[in-house]
């Protein structure tokens, strides 16, 4: 199969919710077209999209991995940021929480929601 080929039956299994094989099929077109800017966004979606899955189910070091992976195709994207602080919130690990949405506010310094969530951690910490 081609990269694009491989891209478009990946987005294919993404919009059906098969995250694994999506996941799969990104990763075939990479190895075929490495620097491709588009097909790198699409994987990076994937782990997003399969890491908010793992993190609805409470699956939260499963959504960390995800989060965790998207962030190495791009670093330059605050939403993977935004929703592995998420997950570390939810486990009770506020300084991590915390460290990755000052990522966040480093690509989106005026996110009031993400200020407010690291203000609602930081009193979380200093109760303890």
């Amino acid at each position: 199969m081609t990269s694009s080929e491989y891209y478009i039956r990946g987005l294919d299994f993404l919009n059906n919710g098969k995250f694994e094989q999506a996941i799969e099929d990104f990763k075939a077109a990479l190895k075929t077209e490495p620097d491709n800017r588009n097909t790198k966004n699409k994987l990076f979606w994937a782990y997003c999209e399969r890491g908010n899955v793992y993190r609805r189910n409470k699956e939260l070091d499963l959504a960390i991995q995800d989060y965790t992976e998207a962030i190495q195709i791009l670093p330059d994207h605050a939403t993977a940021y935004s929703s592995r602080g998420m997950a570390h919130d939810m486990k009770g690990e506020s300084e991590k929480a915390i460290a990755d949405w000052e990522v966040v506010l480093k690509f989106k310094p005026d996110d009031e929601t993400t200020k407010e969530l690291i203000e609602i951690a930081r009193k979380e910490l200093a109760a303890r």
